[in-house]
């Protein structure tokens, strides 16, 4: 299946956790990208949707340095699949203390989150 429609129907499953109904595009996730600084930490992604944003972070972010958060299961299922090599976590960000152990990501580099803001409650 190929992305826009896994995307359409997880959307059309639960419109306000997904937030739009396309995956995102190649400028805005080259945008994000060019926008995490260099360095040598970890990168972690919020809402690694289909993979838009972690396609292009992977030509800027080692595979070991990059965490993906997606808390829809089979989001999370295609981008294991697509992406064997990285640290997938499937998980509500909104609970990050309890899901990464104090230091086991290191000083952060940069958070990269395509997660759909305006749709959450506060």
């Amino acid at each position: 299946m190929n992305d826009v429609v896994l995307f359409a129907r997880r959307w059309l499953a639960n419109p306000l956790d997904i937030g739009a109904i396309v995956p995102s595009g190649r400028a805005l996730s080259e945008a994000m990208a060019a926008a995490v600084p260099d360095g040598e930490g970890p990168v972690v992604e919020f809402g690694g949707g289909t993979g838009a944003f972690t396609e292009v972070l992977l030509r800027r972010v080692p595979k070991d340095k990059l965490t993906v958060f997606e808390s829809d299961s089979a989001l999370c299922d295609a981008l294991r699949r697509r992406f064997p090599q990285l640290r997938i976590v499937e998980a509500d960000v909104g609970n990050g203390k309890e899901l990464v152990a104090p230091g086991d990501l290191g000083r952060v580099r940069a958070v990269v989150s395509g997660l759909p803001l305006l749709c959450m409650p506060k």
